[in-house]
């Protein structure tokens, strides 16, 4: 179950546990062990920047079409969209599996 965000009318922040289905909208009013809590945004809980790389060990090293390359010359990608902008330039010469 997620947790959501409540400040008390006193401005204390309090964390519930609710079904998705159950979850009270965003700033409507509940009644809680006989406080009122009016639901708040809730803060992001998972970083979702991804500092993914994917280096190639089948392609031959330092390629030229490479967008970057490790220390040992194989060629790295950040992306799947650099992956096919690579494959693009290499007419059929490599592909990806």
């Amino acid at each position: 179950m997620p947790v959501y965000t409540f400040k008390t009318e006193s401005g204390q922040t309090r964390e519930l546990f609710f079904n998705m289905s159950e979850a009270p909208t965003i700033g409507s009013t509940i009644e809680f062990g006989g406080v009122a809590l009016t639901r708040q945004v809730d803060p992001v809980q998972v970083d979702c920047r991804q500092e993914v790389r994917f280096t190639s060990h089948g392609l031959p090293r330092n390629h030229p079409d490479a967008p970057a390359c490790n220390a040992q010359g194989k060629p790295v990608f950040a992306s799947k969209k650099q992956v096919d902008e690579f494959v693009a330039k290499q007419d059929g010469a490599w592909l990806w599996d």
